[in-house]
């Protein structure tokens, strides 16, 4: 028990002041494994290059004591990543409402607008940037 409490210990002092695992490097793990399963199906090249890759940038971060740089990388990701939540979240509302309501974009601002479904022409206001134009919709 003493033997992994000390291993436990050196460990602990071993990874301090180092950038260990964050969202990047979990989906970098995540990538990784997937390319490893796929590669022991197939045993190609082409996916274990990439894998290869990806288990020497996964490692790298883990042990890295540059850890304002990696906060940066993290910072980054995190920023793609949200802007690719969004637009999913953005599809699955108009894939939702798309049956009750019409999408389009103001031609000035591009701010996305949101009408209920009728036919005929109307006038429209941009709550955005107070354009106003007109918009026709047929059956």
């Amino acid at each position: 028990m003493s033997f992994l409490l000390s291993l436990r210990n050196r460990f602990s002092a071993f990874m301090q002041h180092r950038n260990g695992v964050d969202s990047l490097g979990k989906f970098l793990l995540f990538v990784w494994l997937i390319l490893a399963i796929l590669n022991g199906f197939f045993h190609s090249l082409v996916l274990l290059i990439p894998e290869l890759l990806l288990a020497f940038l996964f490692f790298f971060r883990f042990f890295s004591k540059n850890t304002v740089r990696r906060r940066r990388e993290n910072a980054a990701y995190y920023e793609i990543n949200q802007k690719f939540r969004r637009s999913v979240q953005k599809f699955n509302v108009r894939l939702r409402d798309r049956k009750l309501y019409h999408f389009f974009r103001c031609p000035l601002c591009r701010a996305d607008i949101r009408m209920p479904r009728k036919v005929g022409t109307f006038q429209i206001r941009c709550r955005r940037c107070g354009h106003t134009f007109q918009k026709s919709f047929k059956k």
